[in-house]
């Protein structure tokens, strides 16, 4: 798993992606299931974003927006970069992964 914070430069919103997740290959995102792909790394990535964003207040200000094979990336709809980057370290800590931070355009 590479964990990825990236500053979307032309929309102004950040993005915590996590890409080359294991145990994916079956992941449908309509589906969304986790009978396809029970041991993907998928759900973990998944749970430890929400997680961190339900204990620092910002849960309601992220979208799950990349959902394909292999990736998964919640996008931020609040540009708090400090709290961002506090729940990007969490995210990092809690599953030892460290992330990288790039600023793209879109």
């Amino acid at each position: 798993m590479k964990l990825t914070l990236k500053r979307l430069t032309s929309r102004g919103t950040p993005m915590l992606s996590a890409t080359e997740l294991e145990g994916d290959e079956n992941f449908v995102a309509f589906r969304n299931c986790r009978f396809d792909c029970p041991d993907s790394q998928r759900w973990t990535f998944d749970e430890a974003v929400v997680d961190a964003a339900e204990e620092l207040g910002f849960k309601p200000f992220l979208f799950n927006q990349e959902r394909w094979v292999g990736e998964s990336g919640w996008e931020f709809f609040k540009d708090d970069w400090a709290v961002i980057t506090q729940l990007a370290d969490k995210v990092s800590a809690a599953l030892g992964v460290p992330y990288t931070v790039v600023e793209t355009e879109v």
